[in-house]
């Protein structure tokens, strides 16, 4: 049928499409150089394993059981529970998130396009001051940034135009794969011509000294964003899911794969980085700065750095197709109209709202709209953004979804759903967690940020 997948792995290569993207290539490396490494590691490991997991065993189940986009899904789950409306309040908060986060994140990835005929130009084999006027221009150039941005755009939105089976799961088949097998070449390159020692000590060793509250509360935030749970994305591809399929088999393979591909690209990263005697803590800048450089004084630098930036793409590519995923489906369900007239309006939309980071680089970049405030007072409105999706949105949608499935939803709906009566003392584990572990955790969030 065109509307379920094909298999149970074609859901798990989807899902972990998902959740492989920039959150593993870009932001999870520069983030542990900045919180100080193996620390920060273990406290990301613990949060995906007490928190992600058992979140994405709800949203995945919540979907297959409503059967649509999040809106129709939590409408239909709380009509048949005798619970209040209010409920589809999580659905809109979901394309909300969705659209939000796929705003900027298609500009970055714009970057790792636009990056690929730098490479081929021979950036590779420029000096480093060279390689810094390359980024420093290309952010500098909003009429660039926005092309690229619409290119990117424009390629995910005519793979989620031709439908499920037709689009996503063909893309997914193909593409993910050539994912797999670039983040593993990167690593044994990195393991063969970096300093892979430093890297395995920087990532793996705990200085809990480095660790502070901020970092905690980083490291929960991010194995949110990092397996796109929360927003509603893996709760439109549960719907897809065939009742055949285990939902415990999907959701903990999904992390697995995950967080293997973040921590293989962290080390392909930092061991390209500390032998080079480059900057860790290099920030957003460190793979479009740091790694060309680095490339620039390997061998074989221009064949790495082409499979580096292609990986960056794929990884973002497949994200934005859950991502648009949610808003195209209630467009189709709610108004009656093609995929393709939503998917391209929903692409267009995105395209225009991602001006904002595009121009947060350069025509905006010293407009800080929160500058009376300490902890903002240099974010530009990219920043923000960051900030609103990573502690603001996905937490509190995260506990939307875990006060739901945890405390209104019937036990014996979601024990027939997750095969309780076969697993029951999983079943119990998973539901203590989400009645307790979690939303402590995303309390935690919302508080530390507060304060």
């Amino acid at each position: 049928m065109e509307n379920k997948w094909s298999s149970g792995r074609m859901f798990l290569l989807a899902a972990v499409g998902s959740a492989v993207g920039l959150a593993n290539i870009w932001r999870f490396p520069y983030i542990v150089g900045v919180n100080g490494g193996g620390a920060f590691v273990l406290v990301y490991v613990a949060s995906m394993i007490l928190v992600t997991i058992p979140l994405l065993v709800s949203e995945i189940a919540l979907g297959r059981r409503g059967g649509g986009d999040p809106i129709t899904s939590m409408t239909a789950l709380a009509a048949g529970g005798g619970l209040s409306p209010k409920w589809r309040s999580f659905g809109w908060l979901s394309l909300i998130t969705t659209l939000t986060v796929l705003s900027f994140y298609s500009v970055i990835s714009g970057w790792s396009l636009a990056y690929i005929p730098k490479m081929l130009a021979g950036l590779a084999n420029k000096d480093v001051a060279h390689i810094q006027a390359e980024f420093v221009a290309l952010t500098a150039d909003p009429k660039a940034m926005i092309l690229w941005h619409g290119i990117f755009m424009a390629v995910s939105v005519t793979v989620v135009a031709h439908g499920l089976q037709r689009g996503i799961e063909a893309a997914v088949r193909v593409l993910m794969p050539v994912l797999f097998a670039s983040v593993i070449c990167l690593a044994a390159y990195g393991a063969a011509a970096g300093d892979f020692g430093a890297a395995v000590t920087y990532l793996f060793t705990p200085d809990f000294s480095k660790l502070n509250f901020e970092a905690v509360l980083m490291a929960v935030g991010s194995a949110f964003f990092s397996a796109s749970v929360g927003v509603g994305a893996l709760m439109t591809y549960g719907a897809y899911l065939p009742q055949s399929v285990s939902i415990w088999w999907v959701a903990a393979w999904t992390a697995i794969i995950d967080l293997l591909v973040a921590l293989l690209a962290g080390l392909a990263v930092f061991s390209i980085i500390f032998a080079h005697g480059l900057d860790p803590d290099g920030g957003p800048g460190l793979v479009f700065v740091a790694l060309p450089v680095a490339f620039s004084q390997m061998p074989g630098g221009l064949i790495v750095g082409l499979i580096f930036f292609l990986l960056f793409f794929l990884a973002s590519f497949t994200s934005a197709f859950s991502l648009l995923e949610p808003t195209v489906l209630w467009l189709t369900t709610r108004y009656r109209v093609s995929r393709t007239l939503a998917a391209w309006s929903v692409g267009i939309a995105v395209w225009v709202a991602g001006f904002a980071t595009v121009f947060s680089f350069n025509y905006w970049k010293n407009l800080y709209p929160l500058a009376g405030m300490a902890r903002f007072h240099e974010s530009t409105i990219f920043n923000l953004l960051d900030v609103l999706v990573t502690n603001v949105f996905l937490p509190f949608g995260a506990l939307t979804l875990t006060i739901f499935t945890g405390w209104r939803v019937s036990r014996l709906l979601l024990s027939d759903e997750l095969q309780g009566a076969a697993r029951p003392r999983l079943f119990s584990l998973w539901l203590t967690l989400v009645r307790y572990m979690v939303p402590l955790a995303l309390v935690a969030i919302f508080l530390g940020n507060l304060l």
